[in-house]
């Protein structure tokens, strides 16, 4: 018995937003406050994710 492989379109777009937010804040926050002070709950925040998408 074999099972067919999960794909789902609207998830996959759903995730290339995140991450294209997540980038975008942490590259704004790390030019404004230097990438030492910036934590990832900080870049989280700012990209409306959760800690562990990021």
């Amino acid at each position: 018995m074999s099972t067919r492989p999960y794909r789902s379109s609207v998830r996959e777009q759903a995730a290339g937003l995140t991450r294209t937010a997540i980038l975008d804040a942490a590259e704004r926050l790390f030019a404004e406050h230097g990438y030492v002070r910036i934590t990832i709950a900080r870049v989280a925040e700012a990209a409306a994710a959760t800690p562990t998408a990021v």
